[in-house]
């Protein structure tokens, strides 16, 4: 049964994380483990509204290629260009405590933010 109530809250939720997301294009003032853990907690809330709309129950993880392959097995059509974000999941909780050393710094911060925008988008059309 949809929850779309559940749905609203986590889009409001994912809107404050990606608010601040588009304001770290400077990596002299954001650090790569800030940006993608804001990057990470955008998409999960996101995916997580797309889950309540269509009535899916989800388990608490942060894990987003559980999240995306949780919509793949309940019919949705999720673009393969989106599907990449799934390698944000270890800025969830592992690189906001360890040193940042063995991660491939070039995360490309706008191009991201793209992506992110159109998976917002995408997540706005299905809830609205």
């Amino acid at each position: 049964m949809q929850d779309l109530k559940n749905a609203v809250k986590m889009f409001k939720m994912a809107e404050k994380d990606f608010k601040a997301l588009k304001n770290m294009t400077d990596e002299t003032l954001f650090d790569i483990e800030i940006f993608g853990f804001h990057a990470q907690q955008t998409v999960e809330k996101l995916l997580k509204a797309w889950l309540s709309a269509i009535g899916v129950k989800y388990e608490k993880s942060h894990d987003l290629q559980i999240l995306f392959s949780l919509l793949n097995a309940n019919g949705q059509n999720v673009p393969a260009e989106l599907e990449t974000l799934e390698n944000l999941t270890d800025f969830s909780v592992n690189f906001r405590y360890d040193v940042f050393e063995s991660v491939d710094a070039s995360i490309e911060r706008q191009g991201t933010i793209n992506q992110i925008q159109q998976l917002r988008d995408l997540v706005n059309k299905i809830i609205s």
